[in-house]
C-alpha cells in the first residue's frame, strides 16, 4: 500500500508525484545560492496547462488523474534529471533548471515542453490535447538580486496566456 504521508513529507504532490509548492520554496533558495556562488545561469519555467481545470471539471475523476499523471510524465521527460519539476496548483507547474547553458537552453526546453504537451493524451474514453502557456525567467549573478525569478516567470506566463496560449514568453531581464 502506498504511504501517502511519506510522499507528503517528501514534498510530493500526491496526484502527479511532482514536487509541491512547499518543496519549490525550499529548493529555490538553494538554487539561487548555488547560482550566485558559481556564477551560473538559473532558469525558471512557469507552465500553465491551458484549460486543465475546466477539462478536469467536465470529466471523470479517474480520467483526470490519469491525464495529470501523463502530463507530469511528459514534463519530467522534457526536463533534465537534475531539474526540479513541480506542481504549484491545479493547472500550473514549474521547472527550476540550474546550471543552464544560457537563455537559449531554456528556450529549447520550453519548445520541447510545448511540443510534448500538444500531443494527444489518451484519457479514459476520450483523448485530448493540451496547450501550455510558458513563462521563462533566466538569471545569474546580480540579476538574481533584482527580482525573484519565480515572480518574473509567473508574470511572463500570464502574458503568454493573454496572448492566446500555446506559446512561450521570456520575462524581461530588467525590472
Amino acid at each position: 500500500m502506498l504511504n501517502t504521508q511519506g510522499l507528503e513529507a517528501a514534498g510530493l504532490d500526491l496526484l502527479a508525484s511532482l514536487a509541491t509548492a512547499d518543496e519549490v520554496t525550499a529548493r529555490m533558495e538553494l538554487a539561487m545560492t548555488r547560482a550566485r556562488s558559481h556564477a551560473a545561469m538559473l532558469s525558471v519555467l512557469c507552465i500553465d496547462l491551458g484549460e486543465f481545470k475546466h477539462a478536469a471539471a467536465t470529466g471523470a475523476v479517474a480520467d483526470d488523474d490519469q491525464l495529470l499523471h501523463q502530463i507530469a510524465e511528459h514534463l519530467r521527460r522534457c526536463a533534465r534529471r537534475s531539474d526540479l519539476v513541480a506542481r504549484l496548483n491545479g493547472d500550473v507547474c514549474l521547472i527550476v533548471a540550474e546550471f543552464m547553458d544560457g537563455p537559449f537552453a531554456a528556450h529549447r526546453l520550453a519548445d520541447r515542453l510545448l511540443l510534448a504537451l500538444q500531443q494527444p493524451f489518451p484519457s479514459g474514453s476520450r483523448a485530448s490535447t493540451r496547450g501550455a502557456s510558458i513563462g521563462i525567467a533566466t538569471a545569474s549573478g546580480a540579476q538574481l538580486e533584482a527580482e525573484h525569478p519565480l515572480r518574473r516567470a509567473h508574470r511572463a506566463m500570464l502574458r503568454a496566456k493573454l496572448e492566446g496560449g500555446s506559446r512561450r514568453i521570456f520575462a524581461d531581464v530588467t525590472v
